[in-house]
């Protein structure tokens, strides 16, 4: 049976479009996936006719029954498909973030090379976040993918894909000195992803679904930032279990343990010395009590 908590936001698009962009983003979309889709030529002509040159824009009703046609195809279990994890082969997240919406897209390669959805994903900015420089509003999207998407990260490898170079180096070389875009790294470091750039072309999906707009979009608002201090825990072990076992360690290893348990500098450390383990502490997570060792051949235990 479909889980249509997958696929709620694709019925919850609105249809009412007055603009070719907002048309030609749902084509793209759909394009996507049109190797998974049955006569999809002759299903999108109606809205395909719109873009023809000479063709006066005027949105009919029998556009609506093509889209909602498109949309009931984007919702089918010819696109939709459950992760495979015993393939070897990633699983891709494709993020992006406009000026009110974060939207995403959850899919896997089959043998092909031909990517097939596993769940679509939409956050609606509050205002506050509206406010934010379009970096930190990419940055968000990225967290709150894998917010909402952890389950995905356990088990397997993950590539997060997005057209925002700049959040590369960011990320890599920690270079903001914004306090919650600095807790931000440390959680996407923490849960182990790939990120792999795109192009903006490449990016037909998560950009559709980020400028799409929905019905109910107050019940998508998520206007927490804050990830947590314990955002790390997403083994299955109980949260009473200690978070690090500080007898197996000592001098520098112990002090990296210490931060990546609290994210707090520790009483007698001088400012030098905690300049020094907030660069190192990116070589290392803390996983079921233990530190563990980012390397890349994988990860190896302390």
């Amino acid at each position: 049976k479909l889980n249509l908590i997958k696929v709620d936001v694709i019925g919850r698009m609105k249809e009412d479009y007055d603009f070719l962009t907002e048309v030609r983003r749902f084509l793209g979309a759909c394009v996507f996936y049109r190797i998974w889709i049955s006569y999809f030529v002759h299903i999108a002509d109606l809205l395909y006719e719109l873009l023809r040159k000479g063709y006066r824009f005027k949105w009919e009703e029998r556009h609506i029954q093509a889209m909602q046609r498109l949309k009931k195809l984007l919702m089918s279990f010819s696109i939709l498909r459950k992760v495979d994890y015993k393939c070897n082969r990633p699983v891709i997240f494709t993020v992006d973030a406009s000026l009110i919406v974060v939207g995403w897209a959850v899919g896997q390669d089959d043998s092909n090379g031909s990517r097939f959805a596993v769940r679509f994903g939409v956050k609606v900015l509050s205002i506050r976040q509206r406010a934010y420089s379009q970096v930190k509003r990419e940055f968000w999207g990225v967290v709150s993918v894998m917010k909402a998407e952890k389950d995905y990260l356990i088990g397997t490898v993950v590539v997060i894909e997005t057209d925002c170079l700049l959040l590369f180096g960011m990320i890599i070389n920690c270079l903001t000195s914004d306090i919650v875009m600095l807790r931000w790294i440390v959680y996407i470091k923490s849960l182990n992803s790939e990120f792999k750039h795109i192009i903006g072309k490449d990016n037909l999906v998560a950009d559709m679904l980020s400028r799409a707009r929905y019905e109910r979009e107050d019940e998508m608002v998520e206007d927490i930032d804050d990830v947590g201090l314990k955002f790390y825990l997403i083994s299955n072990f109980n949260r009473e279990d200690k978070l690090f076992f500080e007898e197996f360690y000592e001098g520098e290893l112990l002090d990296i343990g210490y931060y990546l348990n609290t994210l707090s500098k520790q009483g007698n450390w001088f400012t030098e010395k905690f300049k020094q383990i907030r660069k190192k502490v990116y070589g290392f997570l803390l996983r079921d009590g233990f530190l563990w060792k980012r390397s890349k051949k994988g990860i190896g235990m302390s």
